[in-house]
């Protein structure tokens, strides 16, 4: 896909840059607004975007109210709600627009992104929420890696029970199958 002009709305600074960062990182360009009306002011300026991607909890403006508002001027212009929630509060109408869940791996946002930008439906993998840790715990989970990362995990910290070890590497193990 070729590049995307996308203007990102979310009123948290870490989220607007770890977001921005990953979809500059894959091509597109992302212009950032930190709530509802800076994002209605930047479009009143004929910003040419090809994608809205807006946060549905902020302060003022919801992203509900805003992709209403904006789809209202523009009926033509592709927008995508994003949200740490699994659910919408009871009784708010759902927005006009795809929903990404923020805890999607980076990978299958940016898929997401790139769907709701060419008006196709969202498609994300059936393990789009596991982490790299997830995929990789999963990859070892044969009785022989279980064995030997147990095993390897206990001689590097000289530990004979869990307890011993580090939170990180128990919580790894915990998850292990037969461990």
């Amino acid at each position: 896909m070729s590049h995307l002009e996308i203007l990102l709305v979310d009123d948290d600074p870490l989220i607007r840059h770890v977001i921005a960062d990953e979809l500059e990182e894959a091509g597109h360009f992302v212009t950032p607004a930190v709530g509802g009306e800076a994002a209605l002011e930047l479009l009143r300026d004929g910003g040419p975007f090809d994608l809205i991607l807006v946060d549905y909890t902020m302060p003022g403006m919801s992203g509900g109210e805003l992709a209403r508002r904006v789809l209202a001027m523009m009926p033509d212009m592709k927008m995508a709600i994003l949200t740490g929630h699994s659910e919408l509060p009871p009784g708010e109408e759902p927005p006009p627009c795809p929903i990404i869940t923020k805890g999607v791996r980076m990978s299958e946002m940016i898929k997401a992104v790139e769907a709701a930008a060419a008006g196709e439906p969202l498609k994300l993998a059936h393990n789009a929420t596991a982490t790299r840790l997830d995929l990789l715990v999963d990859q070892m989970t044969t009785a022989p890696a279980v064995g030997g990362v147990t095993s390897a995990m206990h001689a590097t910290y000289d530990a004979q029970k869990e307890e011993a070890l580090p939170d990180a590497f128990s919580s790894v193990l915990d998850r292990m199958p037969g461990k």
